[in-house]
């Protein structure tokens, strides 16, 4: 989902501040889920 959320913000210029807003939430849950799950995140 994370990643799905990037592809998509890539395609604009300047994103909107929600969309900035989920993004940072995004990132916040990747590092959540890199404390439990290392070697996926590395991979």
């Amino acid at each position: 989902m994370a990643t799905r959320n990037l592809n998509t913000i890539c395609s604009f210029k300047e994103p909107p501040t929600s969309v900035r807003a989920l993004l940072l939430t995004d990132l916040q849950q990747l590092k959540t889920i890199g404390n439990s799950h290392k070697n996926y995140v590395d991979a």
